[in-house]
């Protein structure tokens, strides 16, 4: 059998010249040389695609590139990355970091200004301004125990503790962050778990304003609470699911688990419409959402979205993946992708689908 060399990674970027679409930023898999018959099948108007990063690249600090995560890009595209490093590690393999254009700005191990020290960068995003914001695990000088912190310009913007700012009762917490999202000019969506009241810890989403100092608190949505349009309670909001997601205008989706008795249901929603629930109808005939996996979720603005996921006839006699914008699908497995001749979808992979806030949907 003959020996296979390891197929590097790369983080990738491309533009769809015949329309001026933003730039893409993606996770690839680099083959040595590309097949013919391949090279001949891809659409020709993709055609300035270039390596941004790639493993072994080295790195501003001396180390070098191992493994990627979490990954951002802006119009112009410059761009910003977590990625693994072959530095000393704080948690687990490698040592992660933050690069901002191929240039490292933060760093496990790292101390902040507070004096606490960054023991994991567990994600980011990027603000309208093209500004980085990173969500953080850290250790507090003097403390036994690590917490949830939101990095920005340097400094902790929100940490777990005492949440501070008008609109939630005195002594509530923030026990725990999920998730984080940028939505307009100086706000943050934030899912999580605090405590709101003597009751204990809840699931929760917290819109934070900044634009008048002391941060304006809106409570989004609440575990054990009704969100429109679901007239049960969510049972709890998933952590990690990566279909939290916001846009400028403020608009935000959100997966859910609903409490409906003995198990959980799955569903999501956006600005007060049902994107989908478990066994509910799909906008495809005679079929149903199938939720072995959570399906993908992306906002646009003035409260449309897109979600992908897996839908099934009542008894189970045909599985299809869908994609759909605000109700309508827009493509699925099996049919031919609108505008094209002849690309067929065979599967949707999961998890990712992203929407542009010019409406372009990109999986």
């Amino acid at each position: 059998m003959p020996h296979l060399a390891p197929t590097p990674t790369a983080l990738v970027t491309m533009r769809h010249l015949s329309h001026r679409a933003p730039h893409l930023l993606a996770l690839a898999a680099l083959a040595p040389t590309v097949a013919p018959s391949l090279a001949a099948a891809l659409p020709a108007q993709v055609d300035d695609a270039h390596v941004l990063i790639r493993e072994g690249t080295p790195l501003s600090n001396g180390e070098t590139a191992l493994f990627f995560g979490d990954y951002r890009v802006e119009n112009n595209g410059s761009w910003a990355a977590v990625i693994g490093t072959d530095g000393p590690a704080v948690l687990g393999f490698g040592r992660e970091v933050l690069l901002r254009d191929g240039n490292v700005v933060l760093a496990e191990g790292d101390a902040l200004p507070s004096g606490a020290v960054i023991h994991a960068i567990e994600g980011m995003e990027l603000d309208p301004n093209g500004e980085i914001l990173a969500q953080l695990s850290i250790l507090p000088p003097g403390a036994a125990q690590r917490i949830d912190a939101i990095w920005f310009n340097g400094i902790t913007i929100l940490r777990a503790g005492p949440l501070i700012g008008t609109g939630v009762p005195s002594g509530a917490t923030l026990d725990e962050i999920y998730e984080f999202e940028v939505g307009r000019q100086d706000q943050l969506l934030v899912a999580g778990r605090a405590s709101l009241s003597p009751t204990g810890g809840r699931d929760v989403v917290l819109r934070l304003d900044y634009s008048s100092g002391l941060p304006a608190i809106t409570v989004e949505a609440l575990s054990d609470t009704p969100i429109a349009p679901f007239t049960d309670p969510i049972g709890s909001i998933p952590e990690f699911a990566r279909s939290f997601d916001a846009v400028s205008d403020g608009s935000f989706v959100l997966p859910i688990d609903l409490d409906r008795g003995a198990l959980p249901v799955k569903a999501g929603v956006a600005s007060g419409v049902a994107t989908y629930e478990d066994d509910a109808p799909a906008p495809l005939p005679n079929f149903i959402w199938d939720l072995i996996e959570r399906p993908s979720m992306c906002a646009g603005l003035g409260g449309t979205y897109a979600v992908g996921g897996r839908t099934r006839t009542t008894f189970n006699l045909e599985r299809r993946g869908i994609l759909v914008k605000s109700g309508a699908v827009v493509a699925r497995e099996g049919l031919t992708l609108n505008g094209t001749s002849n690309l067929v979808v065979r599967q949707f992979l999961q998890p990712t689908i992203d929407m542009a806030e010019t409406g372009e949907l990109f999986f």
